[in-house]
């Protein structure tokens, strides 16, 4: 399977408030085969399959909050699937409960059986905080997978290496329900001790290599920054790094 290339918008949130269609514009003009969305722009469906059609763009999937998942789940598989993206990801939950951690699994399961059967997948994005922290015997991320069968895996190998997790043994274990995967770096913060800066790719201690070897079956590699002094230089910058490994044209 070719492994298409594209960006999580969150990285150019600010630029995008500015200018939503130049900013999309600047990202097809990088090489991006697509873009995973975080936010619309106030775009209709419509209007925004009309936009990234016209720039030569696909929609990867889109980060839809716990709680909208909750409460508007049929809206946003609508949106989605107008879109032509492959799922919907939820990006965060946070609890220090292990039974609240089962609840959202559930919840989960039954969000990602409602999108099976409209024909796509719904994941779950990790922080640091689902790989080292635990629910009963496992850590989070596994206690997740592991209570909802139907639900993916977003890895993002930055947050699972800072996390003390080996982005690589992840990949293997569960090659089959990753269909994304955020490709980031990070590096630790020279005065405080535990805490990360995300980075370009390339400028940081994540073994990317070693990741995106294992990571071949995923349908999508997602280029993410979270934060960025200059966020279109920050992503120019990883593009070059993704050139110079030969999977970027």
């Amino acid at each position: 399977m070719t492994v298409s290339i594209g960006l999580q918008l969150y990285t150019l949130r600010n630029e995008l408030m500015q200018d939503f269609e130049g900013t999309l514009r600047r990202v097809a003009e990088l090489g991006f085969h697509g873009v995973e969305f975080a936010g619309y722009g106030g775009y209709s469906a419509t209007d925004l399959r009309a936009l990234i059609d016209s720039l030569g763009l696909k929609a990867a999937a889109t980060h839809v909050s716990l709680d909208r998942l909750r409460t508007h789940l049929d809206a946003e598989i609508d949106f989605m699937t107008e879109l032509g993206g492959i799922a919907l990801v939820c990006p965060w939950a946070n609890t220090e409960s292990e039974q609240e951690w089962l609840a959202i699994a559930d919840d989960l399961d039954l969000a990602a059986q409602a999108c099976e059967a409209r024909g796509l997948k719904l994941a779950y994005h990790n922080h640091a905080h689902e790989i080292s922290r635990r629910a009963g015997s496992l850590p989070v991320m596994d206690a997740l997978l592991t209570r909802a069968p139907r639900l993916h895996f977003e890895i993002d190998v930055a947050w699972v290496y800072a996390g003390g997790g080996d982005p690589v043994a992840y990949l293997q274990e569960y090659a089959d329900r990753v269909p994304l995967v955020h490709l980031k770096d990070v590096r630790p913060k020279a005065d405080t001790p535990g805490e990360w800066d995300t980075v370009e790719l390339g400028a940081g201690t994540v073994d990317l290599q070693a990741a995106m070897q294992m990571a071949g079956d995923a349908v999508w590699w997602l280029v993410e920054q979270d934060h960025s002094p200059h966020p279109l230089a920050s992503v120019e910058a990883s593009v070059r790094y993704l050139r110079a490994q030969g999977v970027m044209s």
